[in-house]
């Protein structure tokens, strides 16, 4: 009977773990040997990206390292939903700012039924769109117009039967900040 002795080295050499992470086991074939108290790295410290708008599908990433549980998602800027209101306001038939408003920062009532309304945070562009009501204690036809979009501001025009008039109106608008 035969004895087969192997024998041990004295030096042996260490190297930096280059552990892969995967959505599999998978076995190596490198022949190195690593220390017990080496670190291996699994979390990186790359920033979440930002929710994306409503819309945008679920993904499963191709990151080679893990997020931490405790890490943190910024939210996407709701100024970039164009389906949500930017701005209201309530106007009094005085033409001033009356019963509350969102992102308006003033009225200005430039003649009878015309009124600027003065926004706190300006849209991106002109492209933007207005909608509003009005009520009144008049008879006859009542309409109301939007025009001068500008960036941070419009230009309200209330009629009674043709001609200018100031009653109360409610404003909403929609677009990109």
């Amino acid at each position: 009977m035969g004895i087969q002795v192997t024998p041990i080295p004295r030096l042996t050499v260490l190297t930096v773990p280059a552990f892969t992470l995967g959505t599999a086991n998978a076995a190596g074939s490198a022949a190195t040997a690593i220390a017990s108290n080496s670190t291996l790295l699994v979390y990186d410290a790359t920033v979440p990206t930002t929710i994306p708008t409503a819309g945008v599908s679920a993904g499963v990433g191709t990151a080679t390292t893990s997020a931490r549980r405790d890490h943190i998602h910024g939210m996407y800027n709701q100024s970039d939903n164009l389906g949500i209101a930017k701005a209201w306001c309530v106007i009094s038939s005085a033409g001033s700012l009356s019963a509350g408003s969102f992102n308006v920062a003033s009225v200005t009532d430039t003649g009878t039924g015309i009124r600027d309304i003065i926004w706190d945070t300006d849209f991106a562009n002109t492209e933007y769109s207005a909608t509003g009501s009005m009520w009144s204690v008049q008879d006859g036809n009542m309409f109301l117009t939007y025009s001068s979009f500008a960036t941070g501001s419009l230009r309200l025009k209330i009629y009674t039967s043709g001609s200018p008039a100031d009653t109360a109106t409610s404003s909403v608008a929609f677009g990109e900040q």
